[in-house]
């Protein structure tokens, strides 16, 4: 979990890539300056809920579809994101 980090820039790639094989859930909170979702997070096999709140470049990057990020989080099962249009999680199998 990323919380209350309003200095952070990034998440870190070697950290993610280093979690690939164990990493279920991953929350994004109160990060304002992190501006797009790395690309070895295509990589994470076991990660199944992602959140995106108060984030809001990368929530916006990150929408339903029409994000930038999207092809990048696609794959992950249940997706919440305060940047989507509805209050529902994206949830697909």
């Amino acid at each position: 979990m990323f919380e209350e980090l309003p200095a952070t820039l990034a998440l870190p790639e070697q950290l993610l890539q280093g979690s690939a094989e164990s990493l279920q859930t991953f929350i994004i909170r109160g990060c304002p300056n992190i501006e797009e979702m790395p690309e070895c997070i295509g990589n994470l096999n076991k990660l199944q809920n992602l959140e995106i709140t108060g984030c809001p470049s990368l929530s916006k990057r990150c929408r339903r579809e029409t994000g930038e990020d999207w092809p990048k989080i696609k794959h992950i099962p249940k997706i919440k994101n305060d940047g989507d249009d509805s209050d529902e999680e994206t949830s697909h199998a």
